[in-house]
């Protein structure tokens, strides 16, 4: 075979590497700006972070309820529990009902 055509196939080779090798960086490139623009938001939520944790927090500590009359937080905290028994006995019943509808 002549030379010129190893030439032509080698140069052929060349040029469909490179073409190759360009398509794979401009997915690289567009996926990079991807990465940019995530990187932003996460820089701007790092900077308010940053400036929520330097600043002084108004934390008050709860105060001592040992003096609090024991009945009337009892009663309370039973009201509460009720109700905490109610809202998960009408989501049971909710439930129930939705999945005896079903055919």
């Amino acid at each position: 075979m002549p030379i010129w055509l190893w030439v032509s196939i080698f140069a052929a080779i060349f040029i469909v590497g490179v073409c190759v090798l360009l398509y794979l960086l401009l997915g690289l490139r567009s996926k990079a700006q991807g990465v940019q623009l995530a990187i932003e938001v996460l820089k701007t939520q790092a900077n308010d972070l940053n400036d929520a944790a330097s600043t002084r927090s108004e934390y008050q500590a709860p105060r001592n309820n040992l003096n609090d009359d024991p009945v009337a937080t009892t009663q309370a905290w039973l009201k509460r529990r009720n109700a905490s028994e109610r809202k998960k006995a009408e989501r049971q019943r909710r439930l129930i009902k939705r999945l005896s509808n079903r055919k």
